[in-house]
């Protein structure tokens, strides 16, 4: 029997690790996976912008649900997750700093999870991991396919790829949400709002901040409702210029 194992956390801290409670529910997502696995950002409100960023572009990947018939092109079928390795890798993700303290602020369901294979063999779990609200994040993040990089952002979703035999999480990718309202230290990018502003014609919010090789200083992205459409534009900070090749619609999956 294929099933999807849903871990919800409606705790914080310590107590939070103690109270996961499980649910079973639809089909197991199952693929055979590779270092650079990815999965699809379902609940990412920024996903077409995203996608052109050269840092998270790794993610437009797929894990695939097939059917139990499902073969490798040798006919061999591949490896399933099972439920105890799947609390393994909630588990040693709880146990991650950057992880943890992200999860500890809002209540969080797995959404999917998929194997990550060498050679026929499970040696970790890739997970999506959604949170019931966004929240402020600041941090040094990799991406599935190991390139790392900084951003300051409301998360909506995380992309967590743990390796079991070493109990560690090896990538962490987060998802941009729709901004609540203005993160804490909003006040310091006054200038940059202004900017996205005059471009949209009305007060947006900033949604976040990810520094690159091409944008070392950051790359602002600001969201607002204009009309009934939903619109994005990315800033770069050095010049205080709205870089159009990332600012656009916002085109919900």
């Amino acid at each position: 029997m294929y099933n999807n194992i849903y871990f919800e956390n409606g705790k914080t801290g310590e107590e939070a690790r103690s109270r996961v409670k499980i649910k079973v529910e639809g089909k197991v997502i199952q693929k055979k996976a590779h270092a650079r696995m990815g999965a699809r950002l379902y609940f990412a409100t920024l996903l077409a912008v995203l996608a052109v960023i050269a840092v998270i572009a790794s993610l437009a990947s797929n894990i695939i649900a097939p059917s139990p018939s499902t073969t490798h092109g040798d006919g061999s079928v591949p490896p399933m997750l099972n439920e105890e390795q799947k609390r393994e890798a909630i588990s040693v993700a709880l146990s991650d700093p950057l992880v943890g303290n992200i999860l500890a602020k809002s209540n969080w369901t797995l959404l999917e999870a998929g194997p990550w294979t060498e050679s026929g063999r499970i040696v970790g779990v890739i997970m999506l991991i959604r949170l019931e609200r966004p929240v402020w994040v600041s941090g040094e993040f990799k991406d599935i396919g190991g390139k790392s990089y900084r951003a300051k952002l409301w998360v909506g979703n995380l992309h967590v790829l743990v390796d079991l035999s070493a109990r560690r999480v090896v990538a962490v990718s987060p998802g941009m949400a729709r901004p609540p309202g203005d993160p804490p230290e909003a006040a310091t990018y006054e200038a940059l709002r202004a900017v996205a502003e005059k471009k949209l014609g009305t007060r947006p919010l900033l949604a976040g901040l990810f520094y690159t090789d091409e944008y070392p200083a950051g790359l602002a992205f600001f969201t607002a409702t204009v009309g009934d459409r939903e619109r994005i534009v990315a800033v770069d900070v050095a010049r205080r210029m709205v870089v159009d090749k990332y600012s656009g619609e916002v085109i919900k999956p």
